[in-house]
């Protein structure tokens, strides 16, 4: 009957906590801010992240213009030299040792990879932000001492993040069968 409301039909309602229904979101453009409520831990801001990696990096740059040369080998910074440096073509043989390319890179790239992860980004999200703090490294912190190295670019985001998730999940194991531990 006309004005009579169905009982079957559904009464929109405006809730602001809720999200949006699964086909409304873009997955593409999505990221995963949030940690995952069975986790237990501590709840992050989604963006923690890039202020850990813009503060490590600060550190290192404030650091070499202190000291004017660093424990890397290091050039003295200059502003004309970061000009010259990431206007130029990334180094393919950047002098390097196998093991600082191969190994240590890997490591610096999943501290980058787990600074996103711990705070519940997920595991493409944490890849993106690990791309994103090597070319930083690369192009504004390092890009200040010497030129960019391409093997760096490569092997930090794509190692680091192999090995990055498996920190994540032998954490995660961990944590899961220590319980309540202290140890």
């Amino acid at each position: 009957a006309p004005g009579v409301p169905a009982a079957s039909q559904p009464v929109p309602r405006l809730a602001l906590h809720e999200q949006p229904p699964p086909a409304a979101r873009s997955a593409a453009l999505e990221l995963q801010l949030r940690r995952p409520q069975q986790d237990g831990g501590p709840h992050f801001h989604a963006f923690k992240p890039f202020v850990e990696l813009v503060s490590y990096q600060s550190f290192l740059v404030a650091s070499g213009w202190l000291y004017g040369h660093s424990p890397l080998d290091w050039d003295r910074p200059s502003w004309s030299r970061w000009r010259r440096n990431v206007t130029s073509a990334p180094l393919w043989r950047d002098g390097d040792p196998v093991l600082l390319n191969w190994g240590g890179h890997a490591v610096f790239g999943s501290d980058h990879y787990l600074m996103a992860r711990d705070c519940g980004w997920s595991w493409y999200s944490a890849i993106a932000f690990n791309a994103l703090g090597s070319f930083f490294w690369e192009y504004v912190t390092e890009g200040i001492f010497e030129q960019p190295s391409g093997i760096d670019l490569v092997l930090t985001p794509v190692l680091g993040s192999l090995l990055g998730e498996v920190r994540y999940r032998l954490r995660l194991w961990v944590k899961k069968r220590a319980g309540d531990r202290w140890y």
